[in-house]
């Protein structure tokens, strides 16, 4: 299965960047120009473009869990989460509430780092021995679901929800969060899986692990959880399909994802300083840019 492990961290990240931007670009457009919209002639390009973005989330979940798995500071990796939570928590906070600016909708989206940041909480959680502090795991959990139901009590014509403020609500919920957690999951969930075969083997898990066979059940295992939290997602809407934020028959397309996650290798890859935190500050710069430039066509 060697051949066919060619994303390292680098090209994931890079992917997942690219199928955000494309989906953002998307929506904007949308927001200015109403190509969302069915009659529009653009509309098909304005689905592909969301389509496409729904390969976003599953990558940038499942390098959240490579990089709880790998940090060598949990301190340092939360914290530069937690300030670009903080910060685009901010800017979400201003587009809410001041006048005049066109990006009000923006803050109904929720806040991406805020999902990524409670992820990774739930795995610090995890990866202590104690099984009473484990079980704190589901505090961040418990809190994208309090996102996911504010923002559902919303759609379901219950008024806005002041109890839990837009600006500090995430952006996929529950869905984030449970995916980095299986993410995560998948790892011990390898390791369990060739101890029970070393009984018929013969072969100790220590000759296995970080070889591409001991890769190859990861990234299948994690492509099994995508596969079952996306027809969850995707049943939502027989059960309550006002409450789901996210449209479930596109956002199944983010299984697609899964030809990324088992063609991951484990490697690092380009790793450079200024990669590592553009990679954060992609995020608010890309949405600037594009809402600069659309409103700049559109005065043209």
């Amino acid at each position: 299965m060697k051949k066919y492990q060619f994303c390292s961290s680098f090209i994931m990240k890079v992917a997942a960047l690219s199928f955000m931007a494309i989906d953002h670009l998307g929506e904007i457009l949308n927001i200015y120009f109403k190509i969302g919209e069915k009659t529009n002639a653009l509309f098909p390009l304005y689905l592909t473009m969301i389509i496409i973005g729904r390969l976003a989330l599953p990558l940038f979940c499942f390098m959240i869990a490579q990089g709880m798995l790998h940090t060598k500071s949990y301190q340092r990796y939360a914290l530069r989460l937690g300030i670009m939570a903080l910060l685009i928590s901010i800017v979400l906070c201003v587009c809410e509430y001041a006048s005049g600016l066109k990006m009000e909708g923006l803050a109904e989206e929720g806040n991406i780092f805020i999902d990524l940041l409670l992820g990774s909480l739930a795995i610090y959680c995890l990866q202590n021995k104690n099984n009473s502090v484990k079980l704190l795991c589901l505090i961040p959990l418990g809190i994208s679901i309090a996102s996911f139901i504010a923002k559902g009590l919303e759609m379901s014509f219950h008024g806005e929800q002041y109890w839990y403020p837009k600006f500090l609500r995430g952006q996929y919920d529950w869905l984030a969060v449970g995916l980095i957690i299986l993410f995560y999951l998948a790892k011990p969930l390898t390791k369990l899986y060739f101890e029970n075969q070393e009984k018929s083997s013969g072969i100790s898990y220590e000759y296995i692990e970080n070889t591409p066979a001991d890769q190859t059940a990861y990234n299948l295992i994690s492509l099994l959880f995508l596969f079952v939290i996306t027809v969850i997602y995707y049943l939502g809407k027989y059960v309550a399909p006002l409450w789901l934020y996210n449209d479930p028959t596109v956002q199944i397309a983010m299984i697609g994802a899964g030809v990324f996650i088992v063609c991951y290798n484990g490697s690092r890859g380009y790793n450079a300083k200024w990669f590592q935190y553009g990679s954060y500050l992609f995020y608010p710069l890309h949405i600037l840019v594009l809402y600069g430039l659309v409103a700049l066509f559109s005065l043209i």
